[in-house]
């Protein structure tokens, strides 16, 4: 499943690393959020500033494009109320097909079990992956 969200799904690869890098953070997972940003964040040409604006409550305070601050709402959203409201839902369809919509969905689902998993099972951090920015 992963492998289809990652690798062939219809959304680009910066549009789901956001999605997973921010439900990450929103999940307090930094062993998937650090190995996530350690292996995508250059690929997808995330700045440090995108990075730190990745682990910040306010998404308005980030200096991410208008589009993307929709995937950091979309996930404050679920992660906060488990479901999408109907103005943020039709905002995300002016941008998104709702074949890809339901992707991004999945995606933030899948990445709160992988979440869930990193946090419950107390792995340890890797030694070559980011840390959460500290204040």
């Amino acid at each position: 499943m992963a492998g289809g969200l990652l690798d062939k799904g219809s959304v680009s690869l910066r549009e789901r690393e956001l999605v997973i890098d921010r439900t990450c953070w929103r999940c307090g997972s930094e062993y998937e959020w650090g190995v996530h940003i350690a292996f995508f964040g250059e690929r997808v040409r995330l700045t440090p500033e995108e990075v730190k604006g990745l682990c910040t409550d306010d998404p308005e305070a980030t200096p991410f494009s208008p589009r993307e601050l929709l995937l950091l709402r979309l996930c404050d959203e679920l992660h906060a109320t488990a479901t999408v409201s109907d103005t943020l839902h039709a905002e995300l369809a002016r941008e998104w097909s709702e074949a890809q919509l339901l992707e991004l969905l999945v995606l933030a689902g899948y990445y709160h079990a992988i979440s869930f998993l990193t946090n419950a099972l107390r792995l340890p951090l890797e030694s070559f992956a980011a840390r959460f920015p500290r204040p």
